[in-house]
């Protein structure tokens, strides 16, 4: 059976947080990209933190793996109470100590460089590519696709592949809400970060002077089905309150127009998968307009911003 091995060294951007208790998105599309090409793949997945805490076990399992991807980036650096993001020489370290898999850096790190504080010129992504053999400069679960497609034969995969949609994007979300499972907050205060859409609305002005989001490109919107699909699998796991619905640069911007509004089928379970994630659902709703939809998003980003488990 071939395995992957994700490491999470924790990411940090203004659109999505990465560091425990809250759980990116990175990790979950490359579980679901892996177990989208075969179910059976033993996919692997591990915090920088809990690797610090056995480096000889962790080396021996990546050792013994097809693929080892490790995401990290802190765009936004600030101090966390959860865990510590990976510095610069275990980034290194790791592709050092791990000679056999294919490695793969992805996430942040990889697209914008590496910063070690706030207003610090980023150490340039150039710098990885003697240690990795992809430094993915495009969307990492796509490159872990095509790898595996491919036989992982890198040769054959560019490392700035990037989603020109979200078809796969809401297969990969779906599948890899599993490896949710493996993270060491799950069961406990485990926060999942979710995406609507990619990028910021400011795009179109040249976005704001110390925010990178834009450099993701323009706004590409995500549909309503598919972010109801991912919450209800996701809730299935057993992630109810201490789920959480965030990661666009405002949740107000998602635009109402990607919702029918005589759907009301559709309306119930968008209203009820951001509910079950608030754990205030009542099945006796009856959402008919997008102002009702409006003050559940606001609810869930003031819950953010106040970090309350339940209200």
């Amino acid at each position: 059976m071939d395995r992957v091995v994700i490491l999470d060294g924790y990411t940090d951007e203004p659109a999505g947080l990465g560091v425990p208790p809250y759980l990116d998105v990175y990790p979950r599309y490359v579980a679901g990209a892996a177990w989208s090409v075969d179910k059976s793949i033993d996919v692997r997945y591990f915090t920088i933190d809990q690797v610090r805490g056995d480096w000889a076990g962790f080396v021996k399992i990546a050792n013994e793996t097809r693929v080892l991807i490790v995401i990290a980036g802190i765009v936004t650096p600030g101090k966390y109470l959860g865990g510590e993001p990976i510095r610069l020489e275990e980034i290194e370290r790791i592709a050092n100590m791990i000679t056999k898999p294919i490695k793969i850096l992805g996430g942040p790190v990889a697209r914008f460089g590496y910063g070690s504080a706030g207003s610090a010129i980023a150490i340039p992504r150039s710098r990885f590519q003697r240690y990795y053999d992809l430094v993915v400069t495009g969307d990492a679960d796509l490159v872990v696709y095509e790898l595996l497609r491919n036989s992982y034969q890198s040769s054959k995969v560019s490392p700035a592949l990037t989603h020109v949609d979200y078809g796969l994007i809401n297969k990969f979300a779906v599948l890899g809400a599993r490896v949710v499972t493996q993270h060491p907050n799950y069961g406990k205060n485990l926060i999942i970060e979710l995406e609507t859409y990619k990028s910021c609305p400011r795009y179109i002005t040249g976005g704001c002077s110390f925010c990178a989001t834009v450099r993701y490109g323009p706004v590409k919107y995500r549909e309503a089905e598919a972010i109801v699909e991912e919450v209800e699998a996701l809730y299935s796991l057993g992630l109810g309150t201490s789920g959480l619905v965030g990661r666009p640069t405002s949740t107000l911007t998602w635009p109402m127009t990607r919702v029918s509004w005589n759907s009301q089928g559709l309306i119930q379970r968008l209203l009820r998968s951001y509910s079950l994630v608030l754990g205030t659902w009542r099945p006796n709703w009856r959402p008919c307009t997008s102002t009702m939809l409006i003050q559940a998003l606001f609810i869930i980003g003031l819950r953010r911003v106040l970090k309350l488990r339940r209200y």
